[in-house]
């Protein structure tokens, strides 16, 4: 295994993301990060062992989060139903 997801894999996994499951992106950051005032969240990072968010803050100001995943992800498809679980385990899509 790679130690990383290509470069093309990760632009198709923060596109899709972002464009298809902007909610799981500020449950994420709510839940998981625990940024009770986000209004919003852009994946723009993805490795086997973390993603990274940029989240809006109800105040107006941004911050940029990294979340550690409790295990390395094995494929684009592992990281596809990663996220999903995670989403759903805190009343997600």
């Amino acid at each position: 295994m790679s130690d990383d997801f290509s470069a093309e894999a990760k632009a198709r996994m923060i596109e899709h993301m972002n464009d298809d499951h902007s909610d799981a992106c500020l449950l994420y950051a709510q839940h998981y990060l625990q940024i009770d005032a986000a209004t919003s969240a852009r994946m723009i990072g993805i490795t086997r062992e973390t993603m990274t968010l940029d989240v809006a803050r109800l105040d107006g100001s941004r911050e940029t989060a990294t979340y550690s995943f409790e295990r390395s992800l094995t494929s684009v498809e592992d990281a596809a139903l990663f996220l999903a679980q995670m989403a759903y385990s805190v009343g997600g899509e």
